[in-house]
């Protein structure tokens, strides 16, 4: 992908930004409501100062690498005036470990300057991910909670437009911190929402004491991705079929008694219950969780 950016020419240049107008119409006519744009891939490669090499007017400082982007947002503002673009900006930190992809946090607080002077309505804050997928999908452990709200931080310090944060952000009342403490106007949700679909529900509800929270461990949804496969989710087995799997109140009310209070255990009882049986959970230790207990004691597992 490297090489690709520096040596298309502006006429393919030119013609990728407007396939992706076509794009954009096509989204509004199907009656989506905002459009993103995904400032990284190509559009992040573009505003890298490690990926474009090129010495045209698309290539060398940051105005002349945030063309690309700036130029996309013209189009697509020009041919939808009335529909709200928000932008993906895609950012790295300058550390060894991370590779390659968008502009600098510093580079983007720039950008997105420019990006609100030129019709962006909302700015995304986030990693690039022409990095290791495990810096832009962090696994359990690998990095903090709300890894990238600092890159929310700093862009919000520069635009006068809502900017969102996200990663690893699973509670209602770390997302309300991160409101409350001016960092961000928005906390966008990934994985916790393939866990719990109903996360924004119950906390309206006030039922946050009934989320599924996501333990970020990657395998039905990182994993199936860069496998080309279908999303899913390791804690939630409704995930994609939540309108065709549901669990229905059984006809016979029962008394049921389940044995043993591992995570199966658990997950009968739980289930049991919901169909409106009457239900006893026994379990011979003074702990629920069953395996789970030895399973979390390796290291980042806990």
């Amino acid at each position: 992908m490297e090489n690709f950016c520096n040596e298309i020419s502006v006429d393919k240049i030119h013609a990728i930004q407007d396939q992706m107008v076509d794009c954009a119409k096509r989204a509004v006519k199907a009656g989506f409501d905002v459009i993103q744009i995904h400032g990284d891939r190509i559009v992040g490669m573009f505003s890298s100062p490690l990926m474009n090499k090129r010495t045209d007017k698309y290539g060398g400082d940051l105005e002349n690498r945030a063309r690309f982007a700036l130029e996309l947002v013209n189009k697509i503002r020009t041919e939808l005036p009335d529909t709200p673009i928000e932008y993906k900006l895609a950012m790295i930190r300058m550390e060894p470990r991370y590779g390659k992809g968008g502009p600098t946090i510093e580079e983007g607080t720039i950008l997105a300057k420019w990006l609100e002077k030129a019709g962006v309505n909302m700015i995304h804050a986030c990693q690039a991910n022409h990095t290791d997928i495990g810096d832009t999908l962090p696994a359990m452990g690998i990095q903090p909670y709300g890894c990238f709200v600092d890159m929310a931080e700093a862009i919000k310090k520069n635009v006068n437009i809502p900017v969102s944060a996200v990663g690893r952000i699973i509670t209602p009342e770390f997302a309300e911190d991160i409101i409350a403490s001016g960092k961000a106007d928005i906390v966008s949700l990934g994985r916790q929402l393939l866990c719990d679909a109903d996360w924004p529900n119950k906390v309206l509800a006030g039922r946050s004491q009934e989320i599924r929270y996501c333990i970020m461990c990657n395998k039905g949804c990182t994993d199936k991705i860069t496998g080309r496969g279908s999303i899913g989710c390791v804690l939630n087995a409704e995930n994609g079929f939540e309108g065709e799997k549901t669990i229905t109140p059984s006809e016979i009310k029962k008394k049921v008694v389940v044995i043993g209070g591992g995570v199966a255990g658990m997950e009968a009882a739980r289930v049991a219950a919901i169909k409106g049986h009457e239900v006893i959970l026994f379990e011979k230790n003074t702990r629920l969780g069953g395996q789970l207990n030895i399973a979390s004691v390796p290291p980042r597992k806990e």
